[in-house]
């Protein structure tokens, strides 16, 4: 049997950075962590698990979770009024732009030359963004603040004879 739609993460992830982008236009995004800068707003991403569910005979489908940190600041931000504020904004925005946008929650970017259809095999309006906190902590890019968010989709697998 051949195999078809297999995911693409590397294209799962640009759309992702590219929607992060739209999303909070000031802020940086990189796919290498490395290139970040030192000063916020920009987006980190680590890498989560898939969770693959039989579908059919000859069908799988695979939830990915990514989390995705959206920094503001260095370690000590707590009680600054505006970075506070600003993360909770971050946090309804994330929500926002990925689940009531009909193309973010599709992984879609419209008018984009690339990323304006869906990845064969993606599931539509599978998006979901969960377990959204302030976070704190360590990071590559050393000790900071910001805002966490799961971020789910799913993506059908199928066997043809």
């Amino acid at each position: 049997m051949a195999s078809a739609y297999k995911p693409d993460i590397d294209n799962y992830l640009d759309r992702i950075t590219a929607i992060e982008q739209l999303i909070i236009t000031d802020s940086v995004v990189v796919k290498n962590p490395i290139q970040v800068p030192m000063q916020g707003p920009y987006w980190l991403h680590i890498a989560g698990g898939g969770a693959p569910q039989k579908s059919s005979a000859n069908q799988w489908l695979e939830t990915y979770t990514i989390r995705v940190l959206l920094i503001r600041g260095k370690v000590g931000a707590m009680g600054d009024y505006e970075i506070e504020t600003q993360i909770m904004k971050d946090i309804t925005n994330v929500a926002w732009y990925f689940m009531m946008d009909k193309n973010y929650r599709n992984l879609r970017i419209a008018g984009h030359a690339t990323l304006a259809s869906n990845q064969a095999g993606f599931d539509p309006d599978s998006v979901i963004v969960s377990n959204q906190a302030r976070w704190q902590g360590a990071a590559v890019t050393g000790q900071i603040v910001g805002s966490i968010h799961s971020l789910s989709f799913r993506h059908r697998m199928t066997n043809r004879p």
